[in-house]
């Protein structure tokens, strides 16, 4: 995850992680190497985008975006941004994702999770609802749920619940 985030391989997150510092690149060299890394992970299906398709989308020709993903040529800000959102970097991180400093990529990645584990347990609709009816534990497969969808099951569930209490 923190690597997907970052666009940061996994062995630089973790030796980040443990307080290594990462090695100096130049700008342009970590905007072609981000940009790989947004090709390589972000697939249409169970493969890579056309670099034709790319191409359409950012406005550019298919010989430059091939350039661009071997890492030959630096995209510039017209087309980083583009491509960017071709591959759905979150539009508040935006040119951020391919530019960053590698340290401060994975903080902006953690910075959401830090919040989360400071807040206080009751600001959790699910901790909330396990303690108001006693419950020990919640079994949960698939993906994980964002805070609004938490919200929506603890108030399914409470209701449930209540619905279930009142009939008793």
């Amino acid at each position: 995850m923190l690597s997907h985030e970052t666009g940061l391989p996994v062995r630089q997150v973790q030796a980040l992680l443990s307080g290594k510092n990462a090695a100096p690149e130049d700008i342009d060299t970590r905007v072609r190497r981000r940009v790989r890394f947004l090709y390589d992970t972000r697939l249409d299906g169970d493969q890579r985008y056309d670099p034709k398709t790319i191409a359409a989308a950012i406005g550019a020709t298919p010989v430059w975006v091939r350039k661009i993903l071997a890492e030959d040529a630096t995209p510039n800000m017209a087309h980083a941004h583009a491509l960017t959102k071709f591959f759905g970097v979150e539009e508040a991180v935006g040119l951020d994702f391919l530019t960053a400093e590698p340290a401060d990529a994975l903080n902006r990645a953690l910075q959401p999770i830090l919040q989360r584990l400071d807040e206080p347990a009751a600001a959790d609709p699910i901790s909330e609802l396990m303690s108001r009816h006693g419950l020990v534990s919640l079994g949960a497969r698939g993906r994980q749920l964002s805070p609004k969808q938490e919200a929506a099951v603890a108030r399914m569930l409470s209701a449930l619940i209540d619905d279930q209490e009142d009939h008793s």
